[in-house]
Formats: C-alpha cells, sequence, structure tokens
C-alpha cells in the first residue's frame, strides 16, 4: 500500500510541476501581448512569430503530456490495481472465484500463473476439507470401536469381583475375554498412531535393499506358534527365478504383513479353519509381486478399491463393528505407496486376495540382522 502512495504521489507531482510550468510560460505570453495591446509597443513581427511557437509548443507539451498520463494509468497504473485485487482475492481466502484476465495486454502469462496457484490452493483446500470429514467419521467410529471391548472388560471384572464366577474354568474364560479385548483395543491405538505417519506426504522411509523372501520367511517363522494356536494355516511360496531384492523399509513392511494377516484372519468364514498362503513370483518387468490369498469372506464386487480407503467398512461381507475398524488395510496402502509399490484386491473364488507389486532392484541385498540393529 505504501509503495501504490508513493507511486501516486510521484506521478501527481510531474503532473501538477509539468502544467504548472506550461501554464508560467503562458501567462508570460499572455502579459506579454496584453503590455502590447495596452502600450502599443512596435515590437517586431518576429517577436510575434517567436510567441506564436512558444504558445503552440506549451499547448502542444500539454496535450501529449495528459494523454501520456491517460495512457499511463490505463496501461500500467489499472492493471496492476486489478492484479493487486485479484491478489488480494487470495490473500483473504476467496479461492473458489477464477482469476480471469480482463483483456489486459502483456499481462497474460501473470494470470495465467495466478489462475494456476488459485487451482492448486482449490485443490489442496479441497482435500483438506475431505480430510477432515475423513477424520471425523474415523473418529466417531473408533470410539464406538473402543466403547465395545472397553464395555466388555468391564462387564468381565465386575462379575468377577461381584463373585458371580467362581469356579476357576470360568475365571480363566473371562480374564482370556479380557485379554482378548485388551488385545482388540491395543491393535486399534497401534494403527490410530500409524495414521497419522502414513497420512502424510512427506513421509521418509528408511528404504534399502533387501531380499523379500528373506524377510518374509524369518517373519514367518517367529509367527507359526501363535498363529498354531489360534487355529490358522499359513505357507509361504517364493516362485521367483532370481532373488527377489526390492528398496524397502523393513518395519513398515512387516507392519503391512501383520495387518494383512490379522484381516485375513477377523474375515474368516465361520467354523472355517483359517488358511492363507503368501506368494511372491516375477511380475511385470522390473517388478515383484506378492500376493496374500485366504478363504475367508472375500467382497462384494465394485468394493475391491474402496476396502483401501480409511475406515470403510461398508461391504456386508466383511463389515464386523466388534471385529474391524477399517484402518489396517488403509494404514497398509498408505506404507506400501510409500514404498513406491503399488496394492491392490480380488476375489480368488474362495476369499480374498491382496496383491503387491513392489519395484526390484539390482543391488545386493543388505543382512537382515544388521538391518534389525
Amino acid at each position: 500500500m505504501k509503495k501504490k502512495l508513493r507511486y501516486s504521489n510521484s506521478l501527481n507531482i510531474s503532473v501538477g510541476l509539468t502544467t504548472a510550468i506550461c501554464l508560467i510560460n503562458l501567462s508570460f505570453v499572455i502579459i506579454f501581448l496584453a503590455i502590447d495591446s495596452k502600450y502599443e509597443l512596435a515590437f517586431s513581427n518576429s517577436v510575434y512569430i517567436i510567441l506564436t511557437i512558444n504558445t503552440a509548443i506549451i499547448i502542444f507539451v500539454l496535450i501529449m503530456f495528459f494523454i501520456y498520463c491517460r495512457r499511463l494509468r490505463t496501461k500500467v497504473i489499472q492493471p496492476v490495481e486489478l492484479l493487486k485485487e485479484e491478489l488480494d482475492k487470495l490473500t483473504s481466502g476467496d479461492i473458489a472465484t477464477p482469476i480471469e484476465n480482463n483483456d489486459v495486454e502483456g499481462m497474460e502469462d501473470i494470470y495465467k500463473a495466478l489462475e494456476s496457484i488459485r487451482r492448486d490452493l482449490d485443490t489442496f483446500n479441497t482435500l483438506q476439507q475431505e480430510k477432515r470429514e475423513e477424520r471425523k467419521t474415523y473418529v466417531s467410529g473408533l470410539m464406538h470401536d473402543i466403547a465395545t471391548p472397553v464395555t466388555r472388560i468391564n462387564g468381565c471384572a465386575s462379575m468377577i469381583c461381584d463373585g458371580m464366577v467362581t469356579t476357576q474354568e470360568d475365571i480363566c474364560k473371562f480374564a482370556e475375554m479380557i485379554m482378548q479385548n485388551t488385545e482388540d483395543i491395543n491393535i486399534m491405538l497401534k494403527n490410530l498412531a500409524e495414521i497419522e505417519k502414513y497420512d502424510r506426504t512427506d513421509i521418509h522411509s528408511n528404504l534399502i535393499p533387501i531380499d523379500l523372501s528373506y524377510v518374509i520367511g524369518y517373519y514367518l517363522n517367529g509367527l507359526q506358534l501363535e498363529l498354531a494356536a489360534r487355529g490358522v494355516t499359513i505357507n509361504f511360496v517364493n516362485k521367483c527365478k532370481n532373488a527377489p531384492v526390492c528398496m524397502l523399509d523393513v518395519k513398515s513392511c512387516k507392519r503391512v504383513l501383520m495387518n494383512l494377516i490379522n484381516n485375513s484372519i477377523k474375515y474368516k468364514k465361520f467354523d472355517v479353519p483359517c488358511e492363507i498362503l503368501m506368494t511372491i513370483e516375477d511380475g511385470e518387468p522390473g517388478h515383484l509381486l506378492f500376493s496374500l490369498a485366504d478363504n475367508g469372506t472375500g467382497i462384494e464386487s465394485g468394493t475391491e478399491e474402496k476396502i483401501f480407503e480409511l475406515f470403510y467398512r461398508g461391504d456386508k461381507a466383511r463389515h464386523n463393528p466388534d471385529i474391524g475398524n477399517g484402518i489396517g488395510l488403509y494404514v497398509s496402502y498408505q506404507i506400501m505407496k510409500a514404498n513406491n509399490s503399488e496394492m491392490w484386491a480380488e476375489n480368488n473364488g474362495n476369499g480374498l486376495t491382496v496383491y503387491v507389486s513392489i519395484p526390484l532392484v539390482d543391488e545386493i541385498p543388505v543382512d537382515w540382522f544388521e538391518v534389525e540393529k
């Protein structure tokens, strides 16, 4: 604003000085002619010619100066003021109204750049609004999901404290129910912590070259006893011709494996033992294809992409508020996206298969135990 005032004052001073000089010069001519007329002084014709030429020059200068000032205001000052108005709209938060060129010659590129900035801001604002609505839905659903196991834990503890459960067998059953519901809450809280991390665009994963077959085998080996106790059968098949070396964040990949396995266990068919088959094989050129197939309830057609959305549980076949909170697959999708990989899901006729396409690298894999340190 100060620059605008300074510029306007300078222009006004220039106009005033030029006008004053011309008027003073013209006044001298008029005074000279008045004296000549009153006292009938005998001046030569050359003097009158000079006066006439001087007067014409003064008038011409005034006309040209005012034309110049008008053109300056039309071509420079007004376009700059219009541009400033558009900038004021952006700074005030009005990013929904498109920025028009206003037929200002020579400023087309500036207006195009401003319109591009406005569109980017509008898109960013829309995404932020969607995320706010998404988080509202998520928080509301999470509160409901956490309330369910908390109520069960409170009920079990109350019955034990009130002496309604007396036999050792019943106490063990209630204690097991408390432990299971506590574990459900723990999983929800872990996924909640992961959302903030993997919902940002500035994810900095610790990408290193690893042999994926070795990582999966090592991880599953530590889960065998736990999975067997839960009645889960899991097999791993490596169909790759060469060592499947990929640039991945090891801890994040372990998190994905855990989420996918838990998802298959949660949505297994009633009274049917859960069976999981993990496979890695050569995919598209330069890519490894990982798949995890289960014999669970599967998903409805048309929801293949929606199941990776935050808090999505709209599929009737996989909708169970007591055992699912719609976070695990979302977190897994975001993790693999941060690891430059693509994830999707399909029905396999007997359950659900989740696929992950991972880029291969021509590097020597890092030792697993060194990574763990």
